[in-house]
């Protein structure tokens, strides 16, 4: 039982840190690294708990990441179409010094 306590409480923990995004996506930037990885960063209209090191107040995701793709698409088609979106963050800037991952992305109606 304390087992499960420490895990739900190691999870609470995590979440309350990660920042958190949502509205219309303002601009994004797609960028290469030399050494072939890339990156596609996104900034939206309000960004709430973000960690000190995401001082751009932007989220980024690798092409590391095995949903890079298909992240990058459904956010590029939201930026065009000026959806909203709601970006949680990872609790890092792993991918870049300055912009928090992003862990997970939800658009429309599907709660996250």
């Amino acid at each position: 039982m304390e087992k499960i306590i420490g895990v739900l409480l190691l999870f609470c923990s995590v979440s309350l840190w990660a920042g958190e995004g949502h509205g219309k996506i303002n601009g994004v930037i797609p960028y290469a690294k030399s050494g072939g990885e890339k990156l596609f960063f996104v900034s939206v209209e309000d960004t709430q708990g973000s960690l000190s090191c995401n001082t751009t107040r932007r989220f980024v995701i690798s092409s590391t990441n095995h949903v890079f793709d298909t992240t990058v698409s459904a956010l590029l088609a939201a930026y065009h179409s000026g959806t909203h979106v709601r970006i949680i963050g990872a609790d890092s800037c792993n991918a870049w010094s300055n912009s928090e991952d992003i862990r997970y992305v939800c658009f429309g109606d599907v709660p996250c």
